[in-house]
């Protein structure tokens, strides 16, 4: 059974309750949580999974609870379906889409529920540590997992789980049973093979100044009131590239300009502009 998304909390639900008390004997530890979210996602029977079509459809109508992602930030079509006072179980729609690499500002564990995929792991070794967004280092590959059809993984918090996802079928679908982030915690994306750079959330006044900013650009204003180093400037051009901050076609270039200003900025954009090449070229090594 399941058909619609309906069903999917239906059939869920009871499992989400039953991590929610086995996550309450262990009074909430964070570190207990990846353990408990991977044996529950084992529990979870297979179902046949709705159309897009279908999904379409009938979440036109359906009452959700708050959403993790109420754009697309992430995946393709992200749903939470259940929501919980400490955790919540997201179903994540991907259309061939793989992931950057990143770490995780959460705890918990993943389950593929349609089609596969390929991970890979990493380790990132920092070296300098520019502001306290910004660092470099090395970035390893140490670990390679084929993700199969109900395959289950555990999450665990910041550099301790550093991943990147490819999807091998047209479609895959996964859920996620994970803790709700607190604001002390934040992820991080890397660039292969030296760059951590963290994604945040921006104060609403921030927000509105870099609006006010691309507007100035629009109108070709020259005077741009930037107050924000070359080092700032990076966080900020990462953060508008992985759509964490409002569409700002026009601040981003002008960036761009900026920080091929700067030795270091030169260097980051390099390494952006190489990661399509690695992307494919780890894109091949799977199919091998």
């Amino acid at each position: 059974m399941a058909k619609t998304i309906k069903n999917i909390i239906k059939i869920t639900s009871p499992f989400v309750d039953e991590a929610e008390t086995l996550w309450k004997e262990k009074k909430f530890d964070e570190k207990k949580f990846p353990e408990i979210a991977e044996k529950i996602l084992k529990q979870i029977p297979s179902f046949e999974l709705p159309s897009l079509e279908a999904i379409t459809k009938e979440l036109i109508n359906l009452k959700l609870p708050d959403q993790n992602f109420p754009n697309k930030d992430f995946s393709d079509l992200p749903i939470t379906l259940i929501r919980k006072e400490k955790f919540c179980l997201d179903l994540y729609w991907w259309s061939h889409t793989d992931t950057s690499i990143h770490n995780h500002h959460f705890t918990g564990a993943f389950k593929v529920i349609h089609g596969s995929s390929f991970q890979i792991i990493y380790k990132f070794n920092k070296s300098k540590k520019i502001n306290k967004d910004f660092e470099t280092g090395e970035l390893l590959k140490i670990k390679y997992h084929e993700l199969k059809l109900n395959s289950v993984f555990p999450i665990e918090l910041l550099d301790t789980f550093i991943h990147q996802v490819f999807h091998q079928s047209t479609t895959t679908v996964t859920i996620c049973l994970r803790s709700l982030p607190t604001t002390e915690k934040f992820l991080s994306g890397f660039l292969y093979p030296n760059f951590k750079i963290r994604l945040k959330k921006f104060e609403p006044s921030f927000i509105k100044h870099l609006i006010g900013l691309e507007i100035l650009l629009k109108t070709n204003q020259k005077n741009i009131p930037w107050e924000l180093d070359k080092k700032e400037m990076v966080s900020i051009h990462y953060n508008l590239i992985n759509n964490r901050l409002p569409s700002s076609p026009n601040l981003i270039n002008w960036l761009e300009k900026e920080l091929k200003k700067d030795e270091l900025g030169k260097i980051y954009l390099k390494t952006l502009n190489q990661q399509p090449h690695y992307q494919k070229k780890m894109a091949e090594f799977i199919e091998l």
